[in-house]
Order: C-alpha cells, then structure tokens, then sequence
C-alpha cells in the first residue's frame, strides 16, 4: 500500500492543481481514460466541499489522499467544514427535459457523476469534525467493475 497526501487551500483556484497531481499519480496504476476520470470525480468532490462544506471561504483546509492498494486507488478528500446532510449521497439525478437544455438545472448531477466515474463512493463524518468522502477505483476497470 501507498499513500500519498496533498493539502491544498479551500480556494477554488487550488482545485485545478489537485485535480493534476491526482492523474498524474493515477496514469500509471489506471491507465489515461480512467485517470481522467478519478480526477474529474476528485475535483467535483473538493469543489462540493469547497462550495458546500466552507460556503465558498479560502483559508480552510482541504486534504487529498492518494491510495493504491493491490485492488485499486482511493481517493479520500477530508474537511472539517460542514456535513453532507443524511441521506443526500442516496439521492437520485434530477428530472430532466432532454429537449429543454437551456432550462437545465445546474446542481444535482454531482453525486450522478462520482458514482458514474467511480466503483465505490462512501462518506463519513467523525466525532472530530472530519468529513471524508471516499472514491474507489479498481485497477484495469471501467466504472461499476467491468474489466476493462
């Protein structure tokens, strides 16, 4: 196992930078279309933390971590702002008119997308103020296990 930590500022300039360093690390392990994606995922979920957990304010720490193990990455993003409210990680995609895409909502898609790019997505909270969101990716797969 290998870990790697970045902590960056909850400005969301920094989220460019960790987004780069989360492919960069995962070319190797995943190869580049699901590096791409594990980044995409990690960057919605600091930019979530960002908006939501700190209310937009720099200044706060955001911290990545960067896991392989022998069946995969994780990415565990961590934050002591607020908590995701019970039950929003269950939530569905919201309805939608396809023919309507000028009226399309812009929030709601987040969760759709981090289950959609990752095989595993879990969030936890502690007695400490730590919120973690978790995305797991397996080795050689494509999104939901499919060996790729």
């Amino acid at each position: 196992m290998s870990t790697i930590r970045l902590e960056i500022d909850s400005h969301p300039d920094r989220v460019k930078l960790a987004g780069r360093c989360i492919r960069a690390l995962s070319i190797a392990l995943l190869g580049e279309r699901a590096a791409f994606e594990i980044e995409l995922a990690a960057c919605e979920v600091i930019n979530n933390v960002i908006e939501h957990a700190y209310g937009g304010e720099a200044g706060h720490a955001v911290v990545v971590d960067w896991i392989q193990r022998d069946e995969g990455l994780i990415i565990e993003v961590h934050d002591w702002g607020r908590a995701v409210p019970t039950g929003q990680l269950l939530a569905g995609l919201p309805d939608i008119d396809r023919a309507d895409v000028p009226n399309l909502p812009e929030g709601g898609f987040g969760i759709g997308l981090l289950n959609a790019l990752s095989d595993a997505v879990d969030y936890r909270s502690d007695d400490s103020g730590r919120n973690t969101l978790r995305l797991f990716r397996h080795v050689r797969s494509t999104p939901g296990g499919n060996a790729a």
